[in-house]
């Protein structure tokens, strides 16, 4: 499937169809940089940074990429709290989320969106903890944006996340907010 395929069944917003990573013209020629050293070797990351910095947009491009290069079937995006909602639905309607949580586990490259906008619950925490030793573990890149600091990512989501993510690799979004100007 294309990188067109992947929009439609995952509702991709028209804003973030056409990104690419070679066009990331907002973006410092650093993080365009690292997101092109990156297409070439998948690895975890975290974009962390304030609202409207440019994580989502950078996200998608290495989404688009990794797509071209390893397939459509390598490839999850999805947004936190969609990830949480869907462990809740499955927790309701079959008694059981361990199928859906396996999924995320073993998907080849995941990428989730705006990390910490999930409900913080106890069963939240478990649940992305499984989810990101399993990652860890095997060494499956996994990119996670969010709009929490190193220590709100710490306090919410307890010491033995925030320790696997000492090993992926963190990328500040900085500057100026990107939205909104011409």
């Amino acid at each position: 499937m294309s990188w067109e395929d992947f929009c439609k069944v995952n509702k991709v917003g028209a804003r973030y169809q056409s990104v690419q990573i070679s066009q990331c013209d907002k973006l410092s020629k650093d993080l365009i940089h690292q997101g092109v050293d990156w297409c070439q070797s998948p690895h975890s990351l975290i974009l962390t940074g304030l609202a409207g910095r440019g994580k989502t947009h950078f996200s998608y491009s290495l989404a688009r990429e990794a797509i071209r290069k390893y397939g459509w079937a390598s490839v999850r995006w999805v947004k936190s709290k969609h990830l949480d909602d869907e462990i809740i639905k499955n927790l309701n309607q079959y008694g059981d989320a361990s199928y859906t949580i396996q999924n995320f586990c073993e998907v080849p490259i995941l990428f989730v969106d705006d990390f910490g906008v999930d409900r913080s619950t106890e069963r939240a925490e478990r649940d992305y903890y499984e989810i990101i030793d399993s990652r860890w573990e095997n060494m499956r890149p996994t990119v996670i944006s969010t709009n929490l600091s190193p220590e709100q990512i710490e306090k919410t989501y307890g010491a033995r996340i925030f320790s696997r993510f000492k090993d992926f690799k963190w990328i500040l979004f900085d500057g100026p907010d990107l939205r909104g100007g011409n």
